[in-house]
């Protein structure tokens, strides 16, 4: 039925309404029996919305004189589909009913409307109710095409997956996601480098193998000049011309121009380079043998005695100006037993005191390594350190690394390169 069809019923239907009522209800002399149709009373009433019976069939109501009266004619009964006109279970004709299909898409309010976002349904380029394509990403769960229609960022087998370490997308607290937990690659554990010098790979045993590597995990070269090792607690007392370690100890400085490139290793042999290039097949970086002109010469407190302890010692790295009153911690491990750990809390050095370090009984130790292997550095973010209170660069207190999570015993000696791929869990 056309629109025009439909509002001319309707006149009608009013104008039988008017002229077929009788006051008692029974058919009037224009409505009676005629081709018109019938009617019969079904209650009082002041409006023919109030008169019952008809609102799921959108059948036509009429109120007469106070009274119901339902007019019987088929053309006169019910919306005409024909038309685009359907009834929505209300006693409404609209163009569309609930969940009906539409030409374009989505019926809203009784009315054919366009696809949109925010529409309620499934369309368009959505992956989902009103997300995915063009109308934002969607919440875990929910279906998706490409990880582009995910707030995840992560599609997998068309639903949107919560974020996980490994899956390539920085999201959650992440901060980075290279989909991999290889050490030394700027992100491990889906935790990014930590942003200065690091100590990297000790070697205890054999003697002569002895070797302690850095590494600069930052994008920049980084200049070495001021930079020490020590194997001591006391180290921090050269600031006042103190504190110079025992014979088997050392307090050593890297040379004069000294630095390292971004991403880099650096490789100090604690004795000469022949015997290093003997045990290792190459040269070191650095040795600490004067006499040996294989590698430039770390400076400093070095005797012919001094090493490491095979099996327990604390390793700092520290830097220093040459005139404050405190140093700063670099990089510290400590492995085999907590006997040797450091602790500078409140210590007071030309007026200034030191912050408090992590209790000496409260570090976390590494293992110590077996001749002729070596301990590994395996997390370059330095795991659950505090970043903040201590006496480290931008204040991280160096003395609290999970070192037991964080540094391997390995069978391979890596000197001036990252641990061998799989040797890090």
């Amino acid at each position: 039925m056309s629109r025009t069809r439909l509002r001319a019923s309707l006149a009608l239907v009013a104008v039988l309404g008017a002229a077929g009522a009788c006051a008692d209800g029974s058919a009037g002399a224009g409505g009676g029996g005629g081709a018109t149709g019938t009617t019969t009373q079904t209650g009082e009433c002041s409006h023919a919305s109030d008169c019952p019976g008809s609102d799921s069939t959108c059948a036509y109501r009429v109120c007469g004189f106070g009274l119901c009266d339902m007019i019987y004619a088929p053309v006169l009964t019910t919306c005409s589909e024909d038309g685009g006109l359907v009834c929505d279970g209300s006693g409404r004709c609209v163009e569309c009913a609930p969940g009906a299909a539409c030409t374009t898409g989505i019926c809203q309010d009784g009315l054919c409307v366009a696809a949109h976002c925010g529409d309620g349904a499934p369309n368009g380029s959505e992956t989902d109710v009103d997300c995915g394509g063009d109308c934002g990403p969607c919440a875990d769960g929910l279906h998706c095409v490409a990880g582009d229609d995910c707030q995840s960022g992560v599609c997998v087998n068309t639903v949107c997956a919560a974020p996980s370490c490994g899956d390539g997308h920085v999201n959650g607290a992440e901060a980075c996601d290279d989909a991999n937990v290889a050490a030394f690659d700027g992100c491990y554990a889906c935790r990014a480098d930590a942003p200065h010098l690091l100590l990297s790979e000790v070697v205890v045993a054999p003697t002569g193998d002895e070797l302690v590597e850095i590494y600069n995990p930052t994008a920049a070269s980084v200049s070495l000049e001021r930079v020490y090792l020590a194997d001591y607690g006391g180290y921090h007392a050269i600031t006042v011309g103190g504190g110079a370690p025992v014979a088997s100890d050392f307090r050593i400085h890297f040379p004069a121009g000294a630095s390292l490139g971004a991403r880099a290793f650096a490789v100090v042999s604690l004795h000469g380079a022949a015997g290093f290039a003997a045990s290792y097949g190459k040269a070191p970086d650095y040795d600490c043998d004067p006499a040996d002109a294989g590698a430039p010469d770390m400076l400093g407190e070095h005797g012919s005695t001094s090493g490491l302890t095979n099996t327990d010692e604390m390793l700092v790295l520290f830097g220093w100006d040459g005139q404050s009153a405190l140093v700063d911690d670099l990089d510290y491990v400590l492995y085999g037993s907590a006997v040797h750990a450091a602790d500078k809390s409140g210590i007071t050095l030309s007026g200034q005191s030191y912050a408090a370090d992590t209790p000496a009984a409260a570090q976390s130790v590494a293992p110590a390594p077996a001749a002729g292997s070596s301990l590994q550095r395996c997390d370059s973010s330095e795991g659950a350190e505090k970043a903040f209170g201590g006496n480290g660069l931008a204040g991280h207190d160096e003395t609290s690394e999970p070192c037991a999570a964080t540094w391997k015993t390995l069978v391979a000696r890596t000197p001036g390169a990252a641990p061998p791929a799989g040797a890090c869990p």
